[in-house]
């Protein structure tokens, strides 16, 4: 898949159209999902703890899905350590089935456009 990304940007293709094409990098687009996801779920927590009003969000719940995670100091660092480690799988499969529908897509477009230029039919 990559020697597909990197013969789109010397073929012919307009720049903006190579580069909408062009391959996300998976790990890249984790770790950067993850950092926001930690960052959101660490501020949420601590406001919860600063600010702690009778009508708040009940953040305890989250334990349930996130082991070890309790409206604590404590519960901060391992709720933001779970919320990354959420945020990369997710980040990560995005980019992974957003290449996969690139490809797929590149490879019917070529499928259709060399249909049109062979001689399959012209011996019958």
């Amino acid at each position: 898949m990559k020697d597909d990304a990197r013969a789109l940007f010397r073929s012919g293709l307009p720049p903006r159209l190579a580069a909408a094409a062009a391959p996300l990098r998976p790990g890249v687009l984790g770790v950067a999902i993850g950092v926001v996801l930690s960052a959101a779920f660490a501020l949420v927590t601590l406001a919860h703890l600063l600010i702690l009003s009778p009508d708040a969000w009940h953040l305890d719940l989250l334990g349930e899905y996130f082991l070890g995670y309790r409206v604590s100091v404590s519960g901060l660092f391992i709720g933001a350590a779970w919320a990354f480690t959420a945020g990369f799988a997710a980040g990560w499969l995005l980019a992974f089935a957003r290449n996969w529908a690139v490809w797929l897509w590149l490879e019917i477009i070529r499928m259709k456009a060399n249909l049109g230029r062979s001689d399959f039919l012209d011996g019958i």
